[in-house]
């Protein structure tokens, strides 16, 4: 395949009486066979095509997941027009932004109240066109509704365009980390090679797959996920709101999703928490169960190869222990899981081997937005704790003497859009520069190491990559989210919003979690906490102070970006009075260590 509009048609290959799954405004159960998202698709492009719409011409998609989602992208992509997609939490500056750059010529918007929120946006832009794409109570004065839209189409001519394998198929908006969002160019032949890629790579062995699509679609990892799945003929559950992922799961019971860490960490968080609140026996056995579970882990994936060498008092143990404790942690995935990708940030070694313990199988990986977007990933039967896994099929990897690993395959970006200098910087030849610090170990299995642009230059000299120390602090059980900080200072220190349950069961008392967080006690027994997790760190690694945080670090408060990743400038602005004060005073733990 070459085109994502053959990738499509490739996935219609066997029908299904319930192909797109999803539920209405009224939480109902809603469905759309095979043959109705061929009528659906075919109906939007010729819609689009009718309403003045060119191959080439850039058109912006703003909505939460959802079967329209997934419909109006298969219809721009057989039209060979672009998606523009964007975070439906994008700010009207920032939509407006993207718009201008973009030269978006059309937009489709969820619904009417978000058409509302950037109506100054939608009529300073130029566009040709707007279509709300929820239109169940009508659509908002000077929109198109969805409905309308596919009954101009059923009347329009055949599309007589099909894109080409180099044509542009999306471009898609950096989150802006350090600066404006850049669009990153991805032709169909980009995002084609890297779904054939995965679905090479990763062994989906079930024929009956559901593919529970989670993470906002608007960013390239769970569309990818979709297209391989797709191709694969899973059948797809939109859950539009990741706030809502363990209703969906439990509800839907899919055999597959990608996500990214931090749900795991919710559950596994919540898992020890019952289990430190739970009385003695609770504890004792949760605890027991869990070591035999990765006892088994250990014995089948021996040198992180598959070798099952699981004598029979151990698989004894093991039947005992899932059935009183692992198969309930499984349960709150819905039973049913095949396996499951992790991507988007670190998945922490110990989390990793938690949920291997408990039976679930998940398979970390690595990529970018510039590599459509997979570089790496671990495989079923041959997976390494703390690693991203082995190249895709048809993408080779090197790093630099700096430790910066670069990229080439079929899957590295055109370039930026409008961004020549940007483009010539992150394009050296055919080698994509990821911008990202990694090791390659003899047989090929990546680790991230850090950012190369986040490093912290500790006033000593030092140098401290933050993603390693924050990977490491998420093994406390007492930490949600954690922040290093410490450039240009003697020492580490870290931002931690703590895991208030946990930490209470720890100290015992009734007071406000007010209270609790302006508690020495707790302080203590947080930095006890990441000093304990923190332990096969260098000293000048190691957070020496911790500022415990009233709430988590969120989206609305700019600290977050949609992929949730950490805006550390953002951070160090909103939280500058406790950076300050916990360097007001000689660190706790031994400055002398920096």
């Amino acid at each position: 395949m070459d085109t994502l509009w053959e990738l499509f048609e490739a996935g219609l290959a066997r029908p299904k009486e319930r192909h797109l799954r999803w539920r209405d405004a009224a939480g109902q159960w809603r469905s759309l066979s095979t043959e109705g998202v061929r009528e659906a698709v075919d109906a939007a492009a010729r819609g689009l095509a009718a309403l003045g719409l060119r191959p080439g011409d850039r058109v912006a998609l703003l909505s939460r997941n959802s079967e329209r989602w997934a419909l109006a992208d298969f219809a721009l992509c057989g039209s060979g027009l672009v998606s523009v997609p964007l975070y439906p939490t994008l700010t009207p500056e920032q939509v407006a932004y993207v718009l201008e750059d973009s030269g978006a010529r059309a937009f489709l918007v969820e619904d009417a109240g978000q058409v509302e929120r950037l109506r100054g946006e939608i009529e300073g832009a130029g566009l040709t066109a707007v279509v709300q794409m929820r239109d169940e109570e009508g659509a908002a004065a000077g929109c198109l509704g969805w409905e309308e839209l596919l009954e101009r189409g059923r009347s329009a001519p055949e599309i007589e365009h099909r894109p080409g394998h180099d044509d542009l198929a999306s471009l898609i908006y950096t989150s802006g980390t350090t600066g404006q969002p850049k669009g990153v160019m991805l032709t169909h032949r980009n995002l084609v090679s890297n779904a054939e890629a995965c679905s090479e790579a990763i062994d989906l062995s079930r024929v009956d797959q559901v593919n529970l699509s989670l993470l906002p679609l608007c960013h390239i990892f769970q569309r990818l996920v979709d297209y391989f799945l797709w191709m694969n003929h899973a059948q797809v559950v939109y859950c539009p709101n990741p706030l809502e992922a363990i209703d969906y799961l439990q509800d839907a019971r899919p055999t597959f999703f990608a996500s990214v860490p931090r749900l795991y960490e919710k559950v596994r968080a919540g898992f020890l928490s019952k289990l430190a609140s739970g009385g003695g026996l609770t504890k004792r056995l949760g605890g027991w169960a869990l070591e035999v579970g990765r006892r088994r882990f250990h014995a089948w994936y021996r040198g992180g190869r598959l070798e099952g060498r699981v004598g029979p008092w151990l698989a004894l143990q093991h039947a005992v222990a899932d059935r009183l404790v692992l198969s309930k942690v499984r349960g709150v995935f819905g039973g049913n899981i095949d396996m499951c990708f992790s991507g988007g940030a670190a998945l922490p070694p110990e989390l990793h081997e938690f949920y291997r313990a408990v039976g679930l199988e998940i398979l970390p990986g690595y990529g970018l937005t510039e590599a459509s977007p997979v570089l790496c990933t671990n495989r079923r039967g041959a997976m390494r704790l703390g690693t991203v896994g082995p190249a895709l099929p048809g993408v080779e990897l090197r790093t630099e003497p700096d430790g910066e690993l670069l990229a080439r395959g079929e899957n590295v970006m055109k370039g930026y859009w409008n961004r020549s200098e940007e483009t010539a910087a992150t394009l050296d030849g055919e080698w994509l520069r990821t911008g990202d610090l990694a090791r390659i170990d003899e047989d090929g299995y990546v680790s991230i190491t850090g950012r190369k642009k986040e490093i912290l230059v500790l006033s000593t000299g030092k140098n401290v990559s933050p993603q390693v120390v924050e990977d490491a602090l998420g093994r406390s059980p007492l930490v949600v989210q954690a922040v290093v900080v410490g450039d240009d200072r003697k020492f580490v220190a870290a931002l931690v919003a703590p895991n208030l349950e946990t930490l209470r069961a720890e100290l015992g008392g009734a007071g406000s979690d007010e209270e609790l967080l302006r508690s020495p006690a707790a302080r203590e027994r947080v930095l006890a906490s990441l000093q304990e997790a923190t332990r096969e760190l260098s000293p000048h690694e190691r957070p020496k102070k911790v500022a415990l945080l009233p709430r988590e670090l969120s989206l609305g408060h700019g600290e977050l970006t949609p992929t949730l990743k950490y805006k550390r400038r953002a951070i160090l602005q909103n939280w500058s009075e406790q950076v300050e004060e916990l360097y007001a005073e000689p660190a706790q733990a031994g400055e002398e260590t920096a």
